[in-house]
């Protein structure tokens, strides 16, 4: 009986002992611990079957103030894979038990992958840390390398972490090919945004979040609301949902102002950034959509400005019909009609600075300055008889200002008002040189005003095709009618 009882108790150790055998030579996957619960939504598209993906910080906790527990620390000490932003204070001390062999897990610090590209903090002027995977390019990137630094740790899943890798891959490549760039100038509450819109050609100037903990200072806020106001800023980018007093600050100058809203997912929320992309993709088409493209201003800008223009030359003309008609009637020496005279002027300036104000006021300002110069250089010629001067000083400005912009990029020297003035006295003394030659002043001048005509044109073309410079046709025209 004891035999017996001897012998059971062996067959159950050596069952006991195969199937611990067994277990240990079956295929094992791999612990992979992340700081983040959202890093640990992306990790689990590329998981293979056995892999076990936690993080440490639970969706919801503040990154920034979060600490490790000593069930965390355990926890990181089984890891075989640990992935980091390598930004909070937590992430920090995890990286330093790395570098000192205090854990054995292989470390992917997102930001110091060489394939991430790092943006700076429009507000501070340093590197933005907050989550750079929000780009989809860096996204890619950081797919890439975890899908590699899996397949190399477990070879058994290669082709399993190869083709999910691919799949997100293609994903991220459709929504960037169906996203359009915009070329914005943007505000926004906090610096995570900035990954989010950049590669979509959003431009984040200001920040009401500086960084954490870091807010804007009333000067900021005054000088936000100005470029909003000024029209600078078009779009302003909040987080959602939106939480902070800021965010929610940010929101009411935008619906003051009129500028659309963007809003981000926050990304510590759930989901993967795929589908994050997705929902600013989805808003940001309906903004495009419902602002009118800035050919479509200019369109109703012009109208307006017509319209007013008609308006405003209506109005001109009459006030100077009354003005004549009192020059012809004033023989009288009537008291009242100089009175009326010189309210009909005061009318004609008021509309003038009213014009100015409602059109544009650098326009005004340069016509009126205009005016000034050549009213005074008037006296002078008639005074001195120097009637050529009338027609060549006109012809040669538009030129001289042209030509000062290749001297000043080439030579390096000056400002291209300096060189404006420079060979515009020099243009105009080749006239007096004519003239002073023998040739007669209107022969001199007829040949100068074709000449220069001509080589406007000419210098004109090959400024606007060799310089990185714009120009309005209407502003050529009506600095040189003869270019009509």
């Amino acid at each position: 009986m004891k035999s017996k009882q001897v012998l059971f108790i062996f067959l159950v150790s050596v069952l006991f002992l195969l199937k611990v055998s067994d277990a240990s030579a079956s295929p094992q996957g791999l612990l992979i611990v992340t700081t983040f619960p959202n890093v640990a939504d992306e990790i689990k598209q590329i998981a293979c079957e056995g892999d076990v993906v936690i993080s440490i910080a639970p969706y919801g906790v503040d990154p920034h103030s979060y600490q490790l527990t000593p069930e965390n620390i355990e926890l990181l000490s089984k890891a075989d894979v640990i992935i980091s932003t390598a930004h909070a204070p937590f992430e920090i001390s995890i990286g330093e038990m790395v570098r000192n062999k205090e854990l054995k897990g292989a470390l992917i610090e997102i930001p110091k992958l060489e394939e991430i590209k790092i943006l700076i903090n429009p507000s501070t002027g340093k590197p933005n840390y907050h989550m750079p995977i929000y780009d989809p390019h860096n996204y890619k990137a950081f797919i890439k390398r975890v899908a590699n630094t899996l397949a190399t740790l477990n070879p058994k899943c290669y082709q399993t972490y190869m083709e999910k890798a691919e799949k997100i891959l293609q994903e991220v490549r459709g929504i960037t090919s169906n996203a359009s760039f915009t070329n914005l100038v943007a505000v926004a509450d906090s610096p995570p945004t900035q990954y989010a819109v950049a590669w979509l050609g959003i431009k984040i100037k200001y920040l009401l979040i500086k960084e954490h903990g870091v807010s804007a200072t009333p000067s900021d806020l005054l000088k936000i609301e100005e470029a909003i106001s000024k029209g600078e800023v078009k779009l302003a980018v909040i987080l959602s949902p939106t939480s902070q007093a800021v965010s929610k600050k940010l929101e009411a100058l935008a619906k003051k102002y009129g500028i659309p809203i963007l809003y981000v997912p926050a990304p510590f929320s759930r989901g993967t950034i795929p589908e994050k992309l997705k929902v600013i993709i989805a808003q940001l088409k309906k903004i495009q959509f419902q602002t009118p493209s800035r050919t479509q201003r200019q369109v109703v800008n012009t109208l307006a400005s017509a319209n007013l223009a008609f308006q405003a030359s209506l109005l001109t003309f009459t006030l100077y019909l009354m003005l004549i008609s009192l020059k012809f009637v004033r023989k009288t020496r009537s008291p009242l009609l100089t009175k009326l005279e010189r309210l009909v002027m005061s009318a004609l300036l008021v509309e003038s600075a009213l014009l100015a104000y409602f059109t544009n006021t650098t326009w005004f300002l340069v016509m009126a300055s205009a005016a000034v110069a050549y009213g005074a250089l008037s006296a002078v010629i008639a005074a001195r008889r120097l009637f050529f001067l009338a027609g060549a000083s006109a012809h040669s400005a538009l030129l001289a200002a042209v030509i000062a912009i290749p001297l000043t990029e080439t030579l390096g020297l000056g400002s291209q008002q300096l060189w404006s003035i420079i060979v515009g006295i020099l243009l105009t003394y080749t006239v007096g040189y004519m003239i002073n030659r023998g040739i007669k002043s209107d022969i001199a001048t007829a040949v100068f005003v074709s000449a220069t005509a001509s080589i406007s044109v000419l210098a004109i073309y090959y400024v606007l095709t060799n310089y990185s410079l714009e120009s309005v046709i209407w502003a050529i025209i009506v600095g040189y009618p003869l270019l009509a």
